[in-house]
């Protein structure tokens, strides 16, 4: 590929690499940091309203009993 590029190919294709690494790293740092923000929220609401959380729990529980038995036929 890089003999159609010409002599410096090679360092184009590795400086592009390195950027691209670089972008994926900061990407994931910032998917990271919304993950841990959205972690700490979704326990306060846990928290702060218990009972509907252990009802939200209760019916995706529900949910999924439901569709892995209309699987199962």
């Amino acid at each position: 590929m890089t003999k159609n590029i010409g002599e410096k190919g090679d360092d184009a294709i590795a400086e592009s690499a390195r950027g691209f690494v670089h972008s994926a790293s900061r990407f994931a740092d910032s998917l990271k940091q919304q993950a841990v923000h959205l972690a700490k929220d979704a326990g306060e609401e846990v928290r702060e309203h218990p009972i509907s959380a252990a009802a939200l729990a209760a019916a995706a529980v529900g949910l999924l009993g439901y569709a892995m038995s209309r699987e199962q036929k």
